[in-house]
């Protein structure tokens, strides 16, 4: 009997800070158990040029899969391979006790926010409470609950996520060297379907720091010629400082249609000022946590 591969789906990973929209540099990477299923079902995931393909051994007679399945939850790792990926995505959290979980279901458009970012438990510890421990899971079946439960029933939980008191969050032994984790439920009834996953793109206030060097302006403004982002004078505690705020956060892009202009009232001083870099992300002040990107130019 002749055997083929047939796509039982396609997962597209998008940013909105690229211009084309194309995660490249992600990985995504089956789980152990989901890695064991694949193994035991004939099962491949591909990278191809802007997608993830999920394929499965088939005969060419009849289409049908040489080693059925019936519906199941298949979990991946997925790494951006970018250090400023939180940044970028505007996405703050700890990344020592949370993760970024998508879960792909019955939608194909899935974009990514900070309700996405859940913390991750692997014991009853980690639930700081004294209250007795009751987990459910999605479902509202009970799962666990400390008054007749080992530590060892919680710690041997498939992964997945459940729910304590008002909270969800994540159970994972194996996510820990992954920037996020994926879930996929596959029907393979199904005809192939494509699921994309947009990551956003973060919105930060500008900061610049205009020095006074060798020249000593008395006023000055700060302009876009493109009116894209419009910024207003921030009192500085230095004589030979100016600082000013972007109005509004912007979001970061690629590209950014801008083109700076530092201005004493109608004669320009400096042309063509370099924009903020997410590597120069600041708290605004000690007290408001909010991050604004900081850009320094000496005039």
């Amino acid at each position: 009997m002749d055997k083929y591969y047939k796509v039982l789906l396609n997962i597209y990973l998008k940013h909105e800070f690229y211009i084309d929209g194309k995660l490249d540099s992600a990985i995504l990477t089956p789980l152990p158990e989901t890695a064991l299923f694949f193994k035991n079902h004939r099962m491949l995931l591909k990278r191809k040029k802007d997608c993830f393909v999920l394929l499965q051994e088939a005969s060419v007679e009849s289409n049908e899969a040489t080693i059925p399945c019936d519906e199941i939850t298949l979990w991946f790792g997925l790494n951006f391979n970018d250090q400023n990926y939180q940044l970028r995505s505007g996405l703050n959290y700890d990344l020592r006790q949370q993760k970024i979980v998508v879960q792909l279901e019955s939608k194909e458009q899935t974009r990514i926010d900070l309700n996405n970012v859940l913390p991750v438990w692997n014991s009853p510890e980690n639930l700081n409470t004294e209250l007795s421990h009751v987990i459910i899971d999605k479902e509202n079946n009970l799962i666990f609950t400390s008054e007749t439960d080992s530590i060892l029933r919680f710690t041997s939980l498939d992964t997945g996520v459940y729910k304590f008191e008002q909270q969800y969050f994540l159970k994972c032994n194996s996510c820990k060297e992954f920037d996020a984790v994926v879930s996929l439920k596959l029907d393979p009834s199904q005809l192939s379907v494509n699921q994309n996953i947009t990551m956003p793109a973060g919105r930060y206030h500008w900061r610049y720091h205009v020095l006074k060097k060798y020249n000593m302006v008395k006023t000055l403004s700060l302009i876009d010629e493109n009116e894209n982002v419009f910024f207003e004078a921030v009192p500085s505690n230095e004589e030979d400082r100016f600082i000013f705020l972007s109005k509004v956060p912007v979001k970061l892009a690629q590209f950014i249609s801008t083109s700076l202009i530092l201005m004493e009232q109608e004669t320009v001083v400096k042309k063509f000022l370099p924009l903020p870099e997410i590597t120069n992300a600041r708290f605004l002040n000690a007290q408001d946590k909010l991050l604004v990107l900081e850009a320094f130019v000496t005039i």
